[in-house]
């Protein structure tokens, strides 16, 4: 088969099964029954497991990106890098620096009334007075 079109993937039709396609140099599409569109790659791991990496969807990455990417993660495993694994801890890498700077952007807890009752001293929340429908009846 011939280098994939843009105009071939605007006409790729979902069916009631996942199916692939592939061009020659490595690039394969795989098309959900959703009508999901993604590129993947297909190689051994030097055991010799079968492995698959996702590259990116489509449209929102075009196919000439996804040729790039292939690229990358070729000469990934020229090096003897494994694309999957690498990928695997790129992402771990990225989701707990978004964690980190979602901590940080998180606003701290305070007391309606602008300071904390722990943070004045002689207070406590013991001798705090409770609210008036907390109270006992005698």
């Amino acid at each position: 088969m011939a280098r994939f079109t843009t105009k071939q993937l605007d006409a790729l039709r979902p069916t009631d099964k996942q199916f692939e396609l592939s061009e020659p140099g490595g690039l394969r599409v795989r098309v959900y029954p959703s009508g999901r569109i993604v590129f993947v790659l297909r190689y051994r791991d030097p055991a010799g497991k079968q492995r698959v990496v996702t590259l990116g969807t489509y449209p929102s990455m075009g196919l000439a990106q996804a040729r790039v990417e292939l690229a990358k993660a070729q000469a990934a495993r020229g090096t003897g890098t494994d694309p999957a694994e690498a990928r695997t801890q790129s992402s771990a890498r990225s989701r707990d620096g978004a964690r980190r700077d979602a901590f940080k952007r998180r606003p701290l807890p305070t007391s309606r009334s602008g300071t904390s009752k722990t943070s004045q001293p002689g207070s406590s929340a013991k001798s705090a007075a409770p609210h008036p429908s907390m109270k006992r009846a005698a």
